[in-house]
């Protein structure tokens, strides 16, 4: 099949031409998006790991228990500067959790800590509210604003983890946390 010049002409500045408009409309005013995930295949970055349990996972083999002897989960732990030099606006998260009795008392907690003072920010997600099957895993996600001042320190400490005094296990796996920033 003969081509036009044209055709020919079109088929390459057709692409060039998206790509050169993509690139200039994603500058102006652009946010970025920052993630972090853990499924507990893999852990690198995260703190507390003495509660891992393999055998019961959402996806994989591992996941993070919490229980009356264990009561602070696998923790995320970072510095508001070591998630971007840029301002971080918004936190968006999904953690799966599995509880083997109901009712269940446990709390995901996200906190940001001054080198001096605790709790500056601090903020829960009850999981009575979500979690109404027991040895069922179930989504619970969030978001929140980190517009204030003490949420923009760059020294300051983000905490994210899953807490429970139940006796029985709950467990969370497939951590998703997803900052914004300006």
């Amino acid at each position: 099949m003969k081509t036009t010049p044209y055709y020919s002409f079109l088929s390459i500045v057709s692409p060039l031409l998206f790509l050169i408009l993509f690139c200039c409309g994603c500058t102006s005013g652009s946010r970025d998006v920052v993630v972090f995930d853990n499924g507990f295949e893999a852990q690198k970055g995260w703190c507390e790991m003495n509660n891992v349990y393999e055998g019961k996972g959402h996806t994989g083999r591992f996941s993070s228990f919490t229980n009356s002897d264990y009561q602070y989960g696998t923790t995320f732990r970072i510095k508001i500067k070591d998630i971007s030099d840029k301002p971080v606006t918004y936190l968006r998260f999904s953690v799966w959790c599995y509880a083997d009795a109901i009712p269940v008392t446990g709390r995901i907690i996200m906190s940001i800590d001054k080198d001096t003072v605790k709790n500056v920010f601090w903020n829960t997600w009850e999981l009575s509210n979500t979690i109404k099957e027991k040895q069922k895993w179930t989504e619970i996600d969030g978001e929140l604003s980190l517009k204030t001042n003490d949420a923009n320190v760059p020294e300051n400490t983000l905490i994210f983890y899953v807490w429970s005094n139940d006796k029985t296990n709950v467990l969370a796996d497939d951590f998703h946390l997803e900052f914004t920033t300006k």
